[in-house]
């Protein structure tokens, strides 16, 4: 899966309204469902361990560097 912005910076997020920022919280909800839909005991992102971390967020390459380089990611 790629990357998820459910809240794209365009100014505008400071004047969500409950109910739109209810529905973003309901679709990473079911993304979360979805991803650990075959994996016994967990159900969303708070209940990973290191090993499903590895799995599930992995780096892409330039982030991964700057990691390692720089110890935070840049940007």
């Amino acid at each position: 899966m790629g990357k998820v912005n459910l809240f794209e910076d365009d100014g505008q997020s400071k004047n969500l309204t409950s109910a739109v920022i209810k529905e973003k919280i309901e679709m990473a909800r079911n993304i979360q469902l979805e991803r650990f839909k075959n994996i016994k005991g967990i159900t969303s992102n708070g209940q990973m361990e290191s090993a499903h971390i590895k799995v599930f967020c992995q780096l892409d390459t330039e982030t991964a560097y700057d990691i390692r380089v720089n110890g935070k990611r840049s940007g």
